[in-house]
């Protein structure tokens, strides 16, 4: 909690949840016939020279076997004005699937590994053969989520940094995590 929504809190000031960011994700999941599709629901801040700022939204999925973060978009980018942001979300958090919602650090950081590892399957498939096992692991709804992460903490380490596709990932995962939309999973299971 910052120190002002403590303030506001203790005095009982009511204020918007909805946090103007200058850049935001949030990550969805649902399981269809063909395994998963991920949503990835971006907010990007900005600011021309000459008018006013404004906010664009955009929903996309990642692109299977790209070898890339590049992502599919999957709806037109959405502009709106500061003063349309705070209603849009609003609205559209009252028709959003709670159930599809990933939220939880750990949770965060493996939606972003599975589809990291979508985008790079046949890389990992023919570079990292010898720890296909702990690749699955990761990936593997059945285990715990505890389970999981431990699996993608030792590939990880075994990555080296400098290596395509590895530096995308590090500056990915820092930014999803990073700049995460904790506000909107609370305002939607409200």
């Amino acid at each position: 909690m910052q120190i002002y929504e403590e303030y506001l809190k203790r005095h009982s000031i009511g204020v918007s949840p909805v946090k103007h960011v200058s850049l935001g994700y949030l990550f969805f999941r649902e399981s269809s016939d063909i395994g998963f599709q991920w949503t990835v629901l971006s907010i990007f801040w900005n600011e021309p020279d000459r008018s006013p700022g404004n906010y664009s939204i955009r929903f996309s999925t990642p692109i299977h076997d790209s070898r890339s973060a590049e992502m599919d978009l999957l709806r037109l980018d959405k502009r709106l004005s500061w003063d349309e942001y705070e209603e849009f979300f609003y609205d559209w958090a009252l028709n959003c699937n709670k159930n599809k919602i990933i939220s939880g650090q750990k949770q965060i950081t493996l939606t972003a590994w599975e589809m990291f590892v979508f985008s790079h399957d046949t890389y990992f498939a023919r570079t990292y053969k010898n720890m296909s096992d702990l690749f699955f692991e990761s990936l593997d709804f059945n285990l715990s989520v505890e389970n999981r992460f431990s699996s993608y903490q030792k590939i990880i380490k075994s990555f080296d940094e400098k290596l395509n596709p590895f530096k995308s990932w590090k500056s990915e995962i820092n930014s999803y995590s990073k700049h995460y939309c904790h506000w909107l999973v609370d305002l939607i299971q409200k």
